[in-house]
């Protein structure tokens, strides 16, 4: 999937909404996991003309970029910086699988990066 909400509709309970549909929908239909990605967009911040309004944050590069230099995986606290990262952690209790770089390299907020997570819907 892909989940992008509209800037006029941020803020508002649509994303949770959405989110929530999925992951019944995944029980209904007998899923054992949802796999999603998620953009990391404190990596770069917010670039012109984006409708982002996430800051840099260097702390949470250097874990993205130590991850992707030595492949250890960061804990859920130094991941969960970023804050959609940390939405689909507080919203879906996810699991953090995978750094996956080179993802969209045209993503210049998140470095190209996504962080690939699984979902128990029985949770």
């Amino acid at each position: 999937y892909n989940l992008g909400v509209r800037p006029e509709f941020r803020g508002t309970t649509l994303s949770r909404r959405l989110l929530a549909r999925l992951v019944d929908h995944g029980r209904a239909t007998g899923a054992r996991w949802i796999v999603g990605d998620g953009r990391c967009p404190s990596y770069g911040g917010a670039q012109e003309g984006s409708p982002d309004k996430v800051a840099i944050n260097l702390g949470f590069r250097r874990t993205i970029d130590e991850w992707h230099r030595t492949g250890v995986m960061p804990s859920v606290g130094d991941l969960t910086q970023d804050p959609l990262l940390n939405f689909y952690h507080r919203l879906l209790k996810c699991e953090f699988l995978h750094l996956a770089p080179a993802f969209l390299p045209e993503d210049l907020s998140s470095g190209g990066y996504r962080v690939i997570f699984a979902v128990d819907p029985y949770r």
